[in-house]
């Protein structure tokens, strides 16, 4: 995954890297406000490096909803 390019490759120092077969999962924390780009990839013998499609993930502030008051009297 990367900030800055748009279609992050191995090369980039943000990448996580396993081995075998089956379903992986990787747990991306700490990133900034803004965008990020994200893809799959495999390595194999035969047909090198193959990518998959790039994600983009927004990183933004959360909102916080509040209610407002009508109204706040004494109760008199």
């Amino acid at each position: 995954f990367s900030k800055t390019n748009s279609t992050p490759t191995i090369a980039n120092t943000s990448s996580f890297h396993s081995s075998g077969s089956g379903t992986f999962q990787y747990l991306i924390q700490d990133l900034s406000l803004g965008t990020w780009y994200v893809r799959a990839y495999a390595q194999t013998e035969d047909c090198g490096i193959i990518y998959g499609n790039v994600q983009n993930i927004s990183i933004t502030c959360p909102t916080v909803a509040t209610n407002a008051e009508s109204s706040v009297g004494s109760g008199s």
